[in-house]
């Protein structure tokens, strides 16, 4: 049966079958003879041949263009929530610096209250667990939880904290109650 790309099966075929020659021998003979039919311009020309075929450049397949536009796009939405968040970041950092009264009240209490459910959470766990865990947040975050919570809790979490890690916190915490301090006072 003769097909459209059936000259191309044939040549698929003899090089296959070429392909299966050439390692008879060289696994049959295995020895100085071999080397040298394997060295012969027969065997070089085989060689040129199947390497050119295989390094041969072809145009990606439907599924392959699909698949790299995909990857582009994903790429292009990671770039933008990369850049969100580095936005988001920069925003609560000049959040940090600004005084309590300029209209932040309102994120301020809402925050607190955040703080608050989280910090009941981590009350009525194992100083050793509540670790583990407050090791994989923010340091912002952690200070706004230890503030609220208990303070025995707060202090057995603290001891069990790198000392620098601690130290940090506690700074944090500081200002958190320095600011909680002038939005009581306004």
């Amino acid at each position: 049966m003769q097909t459209a790309g059936g000259s191309v099966d044939v040549m698929v075929s003899k090089r296959k079958v070429l392909l299966a020659v050439v390692l008879v021998i060289i696994i049959a003979g295995a020895g100085a003879g071999v080397v040298v039919a394997v060295k012969t311009p027969f065997f070089q020309d085989i060689k040129e041949t199947v390497f050119a075929q295989q390094h041969q450049e072809r145009e990606p397949s439907a599924v392959e263009q699909a698949l790299i536009k995909e990857n582009e796009e994903l790429r292009e939405r990671v770039a933008k929530l990369e850049q969100e968040l580095s936005s988001m970041t920069h925003s609560e950092d000049e959040a940090e610096d600004t005084e309590p009264n300029t209209g932040l009240a309102l994120g301020f209490e809402v925050q607190k209250e955040v703080y608050k459910k989280l910090a009941q959470y981590y009350d009525n766990m194992k100083p050793d667990a509540a670790v583990a865990i407050l090791n994989n947040h923010a340091p912002q975050l952690v200070a706004g939880i230890l503030h609220e919570m208990e303070k025995d809790q707060a202090g057995e979490i603290l001891s069990r904290l790198d000392p620098e890690q601690a130290a940090e916190l506690i700074e944090l915490i500081a200002r958190q109650a320095s600011l909680e301090g002038e939005q009581n006072n306004h």
